[in-house]
């Protein structure tokens, strides 16, 4: 899901407005506001944002929920000057207890562990996938599968286990005469089948006197309904989370036309929707616009001029060289319907490359100056 990682792109407020491209760049290419993105991507780099993400998508499709304590440089004063994050610490999601404002219905606080308000809502970082209550608690994504992964866990490592040793050694039952026992008494006979059972090893021949009588016993194993249950059980626990068979390697048959199909559902679907909504909007909102106002020293009603996207880096699934090619025809030399900035992002971001209709326009205004300029 980060396997190709992220970028922060500075854009202008979502209000803003420019009157030109050249305009709206000289806007984001203010010193203070170029400034303000490279002390985002260095806290970024010191609380290995990376890391974090990996843990918020673990946590929240176990839990339905994952809550990051946010450590400061200097404690008790969140968002301060010169008071940057450190450390991302990933919090136990069942501690943690959001408290709702009823009539805003904005978290208010979180308790831990039992006491009442300990974080504030800048304190921590909170994440929650499937939150179909809206109470700010998520539903899991593994409870729904539960039972399945508990049966196909028992059949492979105890029952599978259990048959592949009957299959090989087979099982013996050991009568005791008790007529040839006579004199010993209870304890004696206890110790002589105890003595007995310790010598007896899976498909070896033991030597033994004439008072125990050996009855080997046949045993029909069904091996095949074993794993033919277990192979249902994975397909309902793959089929909960969308991952296509083949990823995992349990599809025995796949041309590489249908594997490239599955793949591309698999990230363009369940993948793209983490990245955008359980991930990109929440960063955006609960980290980069703190950050932003912690540095530019803007209180938190005031308006922020700029804002960063959170941009996760198009995971390859397509060849790289046919992307290239389909890059430089729609490019073609500058006459083509994008420019060179926008080739360079489809080289980055593949499919998920956002169109704006104004770019169309714009490229169509730099052909028309471009043959004007041959003309002359």
């Amino acid at each position: 899901m980060n396997k190709e990682g992220f970028d922060t792109v500075l854009e202008p407020a979502l209000d803003a407005t420019f009157p030109s491209e050249e305009e709206k760049q000289a806007h984001l290419n203010r010193p203070e506001y170029l400034e303000a993105k490279a002390y985002v991507d260095q806290i970024n780099k010191q609380v290995n944002l990376d890391m974090a993400i990996i843990r918020i998508v673990t946590w929240a499709k176990i839990e339905g929920r994952c809550p990051l304590e946010i450590v400061f440089k200097r404690p008790n004063d969140p968002w301060g000057n010169e008071n940057p994050p450190v450390r991302l610490n990933a919090l136990i999601p069942t501690l943690v207890e959001p408290n709702i404002d009823p009539d805003t219905w904005e978290i208010t606080s979180f308790d831990y562990s039992g006491k009442k308000d300990y974080y504030a809502p800048n304190e921590l970082l909170y994440f929650v996938d499937h939150d179909i209550l809206d109470d700010r608690k998520g539903m899991s994504s593994v409870e729904r599968v539960l039972a399945e992964a508990q049966l196909d866990s028992r059949i492979i490592r105890e029952d599978l286990l259990e048959a592949a040793t009957t299959l090989w050694a087979g099982i013996v039952v050991w009568l005791l005469d008790l007529d040839k026992c006579k004199g010993m008494t209870p304890d004696q006979i206890k110790t002589l089948v105890d003595e007995h059972v310790a010598r007896l090893k899976p498909g070896k021949h033991v030597a033994t006197d004439n008072r125990w009588t050996a009855i080997p016993v046949t045993m029909n194993v069904h091996i095949e309904g074993l794993l033919a249950i277990s192979d249902k059980m994975e397909r309902r626990i793959l089929g909960n989370f969308k991952v296509p068979r083949f990823i995992m390697n349990l599809e025995k048959e796949l041309n590489r036309a249908t594997a490239y199909a599955e793949f591309e559902q698999f990230i363009q679907g369940p993948i793209g929707i983490l990245q955008q909504d359980l991930i990109k909007r929440e960063i955006e909102r609960q980290w980069y616009d703190p950050l932003l106002r912690q540095f530019l020293k803007l209180g938190p009603s005031e308006r922020l001029p700029i804002r960063l996207s959170h941009n996760a880096r198009e995971i390859r699934t397509a060849d790289w060289f046919e992307l290239l090619i389909a890059a430089t025809q729609a490019y073609a030399g500058g006459m083509g319907a994008i420019g060179q900035k926008k080739f360079y992002e489809i080289m980055q971001k593949g499919q998920r490359t956002p169109f704006d209709p104004r770019e169309l326009e714009e490229a169509a205004a730099r052909r028309l100056r471009a043959g004007k300029k041959a003309v002359e």
